[in-house]
């Protein structure tokens, strides 16, 4: 489970506002959990990247029949 969570606090001359954001994603199972990265932009974007290595897709060999005609 991926767990984020902010604060904010806002004082000016009218008064003080709170802000609390709590939110919870689960995780598909392979997730990289030791390489998961956040970004957080300028205007206050956050971005999470999660690599999942366990969920790229499987090489297998498929054998081929040729038939001379």
């Amino acid at each position: 489970m991926l767990k984020v969570t902010a604060h904010r606090e806002d004082k000016n001359e009218h008064g003080m506002s709170k802000i609390c954001y709590l939110r919870k994603y689960t995780l598909p199972e392979g997730i990289d959990r030791e390489h998961i990265k956040p970004t957080l932009t300028k205007d206050g974007v956050l971005t999470i990247e999660a690599p999942a290595p366990a969920l790229k897709p499987k090489e297998r060999m498929i054998p081929i029949e040729y038939k001379a005609q």
